[in-house]
């Protein structure tokens, strides 16, 4: 598939987990197109975020085929797979910044690690990118010195500083107040919409999903139980479905957000 067609992503009939005589999840499809905002929900043991770690290139699935890219992920060798992954960017649950770099060089550094590219273009790019999350003042402050919402930026800002086509993420708002986690969604709508980025995330948050997300995917024993705008979700009588879109009244303001 020619990289400038709509598909990003496409899993067909994965099994995924760390033993064959006992996966996590069992016939797995689904794709995500260009642009896309697509979250997965599930209950805690569900298996979300062992399917992200299959899809972007972390755990290589029990059975089944991940095209990324137009490419069959694990039948392509080391280099090759890397190059295709380095089309990718990864914001993992707990942020990974390393403490001992100031908020620029935490950017820079798939930038410096990764490419060719001289540290003065880098720090550049990593510039550009931290005002993208609109933290430019605080690019020479430590991990240590900023809130959890602001780290949560910062490694969004380094998951994005080689302009990657899509975006995996991992609980972008988990322990993360109300507040914070809205402007943590309209971070992620602003980068889709600047950078075309297509970003797919693993989530507790039903507000995100319901704010930003073009399509939720529910996971539920082990499969996908059922997938598709919040609307439609929201009128599931799936009963795994019905207990994780109404779970009460939510945390914060039921809005979604439109894009820039």
């Amino acid at each position: 598939m020619a990289e400038t067609e709509a598909e990003l992503l496409r899993a067909d009939r994965l099994v995924c987990g760390y033993s064959a005589d006992d996966p996590v999840l069992r016939d797995i499809s689904l794709h995500m197109q260009r642009g896309e905002i697509v979250f997965m929900l599930g209950g805690s043991g569900s298996g979300k975020s062992t399917l992200l770690r299959s899809l972007c290139g972390l755990l290589p699935p029990l059975d089944g085929r991940v095209r990324l890219l137009g490419e069959d992920l694990y039948a392509l060798d080391g280099a090759e797979r890397r190059a295709v992954l380095r089309r990718a960017g990864m914001l993992f649950q707990h942020d990974a910044l390393f403490g001992s770099l100031n908020v620029l060089e935490n950017i820079a550094l798939p930038v410096l690690e990764l490419t060719r590219i001289p540290k003065p273009v880098a720090y550049e790019m990593s510039r550009a990118k931290l005002a993208l999350v609109e933290l430019s003042p605080f690019e020479q402050r430590k991990p240590s010195e900023l809130s959890g919402g602001q780290r949560k930026r910062v490694a969004l800002a380094r998951a994005a500083v080689l302009d990657p086509v899509i975006l995996f993420c991992d609980e972008p708002t988990s322990g993360l107040d109300p507040a914070t986690s809205s402007h943590i969604d309209r971070t992620l709508l602003r980068m889709r919409d600047v950078l075309q980025v297509a970003i797919l995330a693993v989530t507790h948050d039903v507000e995100s999903v319901r704010a930003i997300a073009d399509r939720a995917i529910v996971l539920d024993a082990g499969h996908v139980c059922e997938q598709g705008p919040f609307e439609s979700l929201a009128h599931s009588e799936h009963p795994a479905v019905h207990a994780l879109l109404h779970r009460g009244e939510p945390a914060r303001a039921g809005q979604r957000f439109p894009s820039a």
